[in-house]
């Protein structure tokens, strides 16, 4: 915005006209992506007798959970495209404190330094970070770290604080936040890393409401009976959208798959000042991970 001088002259304003001039905000057009995607199965009657099993029965009671862990892995390809390596937000939201070879130390780790500094490449937005995102061995190190136990004795003499001592220890092994923010364990969160390299584990910090999601249609379940196979057939079809605010599908296609959105060039940030897009990547080794075969 641009500040004007008021007074009681008839000539105040940018415009000397004697008012405001009205300013206005521009921002480019957000395209969100649109996916439809669906898979079928199938029991057979035999298989019910020998087994005792409704195959079909089960798959429905696990169907919610199967979705969700197959539209979490969209989630992350998107993730990877939008702030990962070469992508539009790689150079301003993204701090890597990962080792790819050599010793790791604590400075490698999912530590509160690390995550301040992540969280303040968004500059006075750090504030509207409220959830970071981790592989469970990542989470591994936080209930490690809270588990720990101190020496006070050593703390009479002057010394450091000696961790693995006798003392004070948390018990909760379960870690909801750390640094002040809720934590979201997820296996399917990026590993990076080549043969030979110490694994680099992708976090992402984010606000609430970063992710905007809808679909154009309900989820369809179908069944049919194939009296020939003597099966019986489910095909689960589901349409979701799934946008970071933001940012922009900049593909001229549609409908795409993991892989395209996890490729850099589909992508493109609509917001000029990209601090004002809650979301940055940290990449951190853990001392529970491994070297990439």
């Amino acid at each position: 915005m641009t500040e004007e001088i008021v007074n009681s002259s008839a000539t105040w304003g940018t415009n000397s006209a004697g008012f405001y001039t009205t300013q206005k905000t521009t921002a480019s057009t957000q395209y969100a992506t649109i996916t439809t995607r669906g898979f079928a199965v199938s029991k057979d009657d035999l298989s019910a007798v020998q087994t005792g099993e409704d195959a079909l029965a089960n798959i429905r009671t696990q169907l919610a959970a199967a979705i969700n862990k197959l539209q979490t892995s969209k989630l992350t390809s998107m993730l990877t495209g939008i702030v990962g390596p070469s992508g539009p937000l790689a150079a301003t939201n993204a701090v890597s404190k990962a080792a790819t070879t050599g010793t790791l130390a604590e400075t490698n780790y999912l530590s509160a330094a690390n995550v301040i500094e992540a969280k303040y490449k968004l500059g006075e937005k750090a504030s509207d970070v409220t959830t970071i995102a981790v592989h469970p061995l990542v989470a591994a190190y936080l209930e490690q770290v809270g588990l720990l136990t101190f020496s006070t004795s050593s703390l009479s003499t002057g010394t450091q604080i000696q961790w693995g001592g006798g003392g004070v220890n948390i018990d909760n092994t379960q870690v909801g936040k750390f640094a002040g923010l809720n934590v979201v364990v997820d296996e399917q969160l990026p590993i990076r890393g080549t043969s030979g390299q110490h694994q680099q584990f992708v976090c992402y910090l984010m606000s609430n409401g970063l992710i905007r999601t809808g679909s154009q249609f309900p989820l369809l379940i179908e069944e049919e009976r194939n009296i020939l196979s003597l099966q019986n057939n489910m095909a689960v079809t589901y349409n979701n959208v799934m946008h970071v605010i933001g940012t922009s599908w900049a593909s001229a296609s549609d409908g795409p798959d993991n892989t395209a959105l996890a490729t850099a060039s589909n992508w493109s940030a609509a917001f000029t000042e990209k601090r004002n897009i809650p979301l940055v990547e940290l990449v951190v080794n853990s001392p529970f991970g491994s070297t990439i075969s």
